[in-house]
This record gives structure tokens, C-alpha cells and sequence, in this order.
């Protein structure tokens, strides 16, 4: 088969959950057919599109540069390119006409557009959307409000105004309400219209499904499957022994992750043995890791930056205990089944769909979302009953590996493929 992977972005400047998993099925994909990665990229700031081919282990990539420049970089245009452009559609077609995939597995489309599940529709090729968060409901992907409380949804488009990215006067932004709104109500009709078009929907997982289906979408329609994590990043890896307890903090180091929660949290831990890695790198959000690096008063919290995905065993090695922070509902974190695979357990919030793979008391514990002192107790806990942690780690079972879950895709895209056409 040809297979098109499409993301928003891509390794190895892109290193979250969406893209470390595409990287990942792309790659186990690739050793029985033939894949291509279609991305979005920043940079070639004084151009308005660039379109470059280049190769990342072994994995073609097509990626593709937008920017909005002069007179178009109006208000509307900055918000309709987050989900709509016609530049990046007729590169996408073109990208199309010369790969031919025999199926198209969308992973992400911010900043892309959402219109390019109708246009593989059109040329006849079958398109499969895995959800990974909620950008097809919510204009900023992670139904989570500019003062980081959840929101329940976009109420047909009406709530979203007030999330807006407009670096506006507030004055200026009253009056602009009733355009902002009656753009946001366009987008939300929009948004929902093309994801429809795509032949399967795939939620990683029950709570995301359920969101979905609240807002407006069959229940049959969205198919259930969790992703698979690359067993191979963990192998030879054993668990290096230490007499302190190491927890660790995996992931994009931005403010709707928690790190700042963490980090207040653990300034209140006093115990000499307790220590604190921090990975993740501080380019993506400078302004927000500074504050978080003028944070620590705890001088047992180190921060090691980034690193390359397949050091990821290697790393989790060195950790007793993970710890999820966040703020927003997350779907299906890539992190948690990567500490499962090295029997690390979890500390998380209680959130979205954390809770159905960290089994409170179980394979890890569960927090008050946003709560400082509650974190500060669940820490405590394991500090002070090390008989507790071995016991949530000999209770992690196993973990679906990309292997697995590019066989479940394969049988998918097999039966979306009309017979005779696989090339």
C-alpha cells in the first residue's frame, strides 16, 4: 500500500504526543509499504509558502511553510488559516497527484485545513482521522478557557469569542464581538462538515469519543482505539537503582500542562531523597519556562531539557515515579503508556482520560486537577511508603505496542481499499 501520514507538524523540531506517535506507526508502517509524511513547518518568515522534500530516517517528508504577510495578516485571515487555506489545499492536491497513496491517515490539521479530508474524498481515496485532541470542536484544540477551566464546548461557536487570540485593546475587542462570533459559528458548521466526510473516525479513547458524540456526532461513526508506543525504544534498557526516589516530568513544557503545579508542589517536599527530573525543551514556550526555571526554591528539582525520542527508555530508566500535571482533559497521553512499558508508575490529574489508564491506587495515583497541596500529598505518599510504589509497578500490566496497533490500521485501511487498487 501507499500510505499518506498528514500532521500538523513533525519531528525532529516537533517533539509532543501527536507527532512522537506518527513518527513511530510511520515508521513501523514503512517496513511493508510505502509511506509519505505530509507536515506543516514555521520558518521562510518573509515568504508567503515554500514547499520543501527531505528525508527523516528513512521516512519522505513533504513539509510546507505558510505565512501570512502585509495586508492579508488581517484578523480574519489569522483565524481562518488556523483551519482553512487554499494555498496549502492546492499544495496538498498536488502532493496528491504525485505520491498517489491508496489511503490518507490524517493525525492533525491544525494550521493545515480541515478541507483536505473532502479533497482526498474527491480524488477518491479513502481518509482516516484519528483525533488526537479536540481541534475539530474546539478552536484551540484542548477545551480548556484562557483562565485554564475546562470548557464544556463551543456551544455552536457562540463561547468561543471569548478564547480568541486577539491581541486587541479590549475596546476594540467589544466591538469586534458579533464578526469574531459569526466567525467562530462558521467555523464550528465547518469543522464538523469535513470531518464527516472521513470514512473512519478514530478516538484513542472513550472519554474523547463521548465528547465528540455530545457534540453532535454518531456514536457509530467514532471507533475506539488506543494507540500503540514503540517497545523497541525500551529494550535493554533496565531500571537503574537509586537509594532516592526520582520523579520525573516527561513532555511540552507549556502552562496548560502543569508544570507550574508541579513545581509548587514540589517546593513543599523537604526530603533530602526525594528529587525531581525535568525533561522537555525550553524553546517551545520560552517566556513560560523561564518563569517556571525562577520557580524553584527546591534545589533538588533538575532541569535537563530536551532529548531525542529514541532516548526515551533510557530515561525512563532513571525515574521512579512520572508525574502528569495537567490542566487540560487530555485524550490518551503517549507518556503514560511509555512509563507502563518500563513499569514506571503514573501520578496524574484526574482528567479527561487519564483516569481510564491510571488505575487509582492501582497502577499509579490520581490528583485534584490544579491542586497543589494534593500533589504535595500523593508525593508524600510515595515517598514515605516505597512498599506502595513497588506495588503499583509489579500491578502495571501490558502495553499495546506500535507493532500491534499498525496491524489494526493495516486491517482498516485494507477494507477501505477497493479490491485491485493496492499498488
Amino acid at each position: 500500500m501507499r500510505i499518506a501520514q498528514v500532521v500538523h507538524w513533525f519531528l525532529s523540531k516537533h517533539l509532543a504526543g501527536t507527532e512522537v506517535y506518527t513518527y513511530n506507526l510511520s515508521a513501523e508502517l514503512s517496513k511493508r509499504h510505502e509511506v509519505y509524511i505530509y507536515c506543516r513547518e514555521d520558518g521562510f518568515l518573509q515568504e508567503e509558502f515554500r514547499e520543501t522534500d527531505e528525508v527523516y530516517r528513512g521516512l519522505p517528508i513533504r513539509r510546507v511553510y505558510f505565512n501570512l504577510i502585509g495586508r492579508k495578516a488581517h484578523l480574519v485571515n489569522r483565524s481562518l488559516i488556523r483551519f482553512r487555506n487554499k494555498v496549502i489545499e492546492d499544495s496538498f492536491e498536488r502532493f496528491l497527484r504525485q505520491v498517489k497513496p491508496d489511503v490518507v491517515h490524517i493525525q492533525h490539521l491544525f494550521k493545515l485545513s480541515a478541507a483536505l479530508i473532502p479533497l482526498a474524498k474527491r480524488k477518491g481515496i479513502p481518509v482516516v482521522v484519528t483525533s488526537h485532541d479536540y481541534w475539530f470542536i474546539c478552536h484551540n484544540a484542548q477545551l480548556l478557557r484562557p483562565n485554564l477551566e475546562v470548557c464544556s464546548g463551543p456551544a455552536l461557536g457562540f463561547k468561543c469569542a471569548g478564547c480568541a487570540e486577539l491581541n486587541l485593546p479590549y475596546w476594540v475587542r467589544t466591538l469586534m464581538w458579533p464578526l469574531v462570533t459569526t466567525l467562530f459559528i462558521y467555523r464550528t458548521m465547518y469543522m464538523k462538515n469535513c470531518l464527516k466526510k472521513a470514512d473512519v473516525i478514530i478516538a484513542p479513547s472513550e472519554f474523547l469519543k463521548n465528547k465528540f458524540v455530545e457534540h453532535g456526532f454518531a456514536e457509530d461513526g467514532i471507533l475506539v482505539l488506543d494507540n500503540g508506543t514503540n517497545a523497541e525504544f525500551f529494550r535493554n534498557c533496565e531500571r537503574r537503582l537509586s537509594e532516592n526516589i526520582r520523579f520525573g516530568y516527561i513532555g511540552t513544557i507549556r502552562r496548560h500542562k502543569g508544570m507550574h503545579i508541579l513545581i509548587e508542589a514540589f517546593n513543599k517536599i523537604d526530603d533530602p531523597q526525594a528529587e525531581l527530573k525535568i525533561f522537555g525543551d525550553p524553546q517551545v514556550a520560552p517566556d513560560y519556562c523561564a518563569e517556571m526555571q525562577g520557580m524553584m526554591r527546591n534545589p533538588r528539582i533538575q532541569f535537563l531539557g530536551k532529548f531525542d525520542n529514541p532516548e526515551i527508555g533510557r530515561i525512563l530508566a532513571g525515574i521512579d515515579a512520572l508525574v502528569i500535571p495537567s490542566l487540560w482533559p487530555e485524550n490518551s497521553p503517549v507518556t503514560i503508556h511509555e512509563a507502563y512499558l518500563a513499569k514506571v508508575p503514573v501520578i496524574a490529574s484526574n482528567l479527561g482520560g487519564i483516569p481510564s489508564l491510571v488505575e487509582d491506587g492501582v497502577t499509579g495515583l490520581l490528583f485534584e486537577p490544579g491542586s497543589v497541596d494534593n500533589l504535595v500529598a500523593k508525593i508524600t505518599l510515595l515517598i514515605k511508603n516505597r512498599s506502595l510504589l513497588e506495588r503499583l509497578r509489579a500491578n502495571i500490566g501490558t502495553v499495546k505496542t506500535i507493532k500491534d496497533n499498525a496491524r489494526e490500521l493495516e486491517e482498516i485501511y485494507r477494507k477501505l481499499i477497493e479490491p485491485g487498487r493496492i499498488r
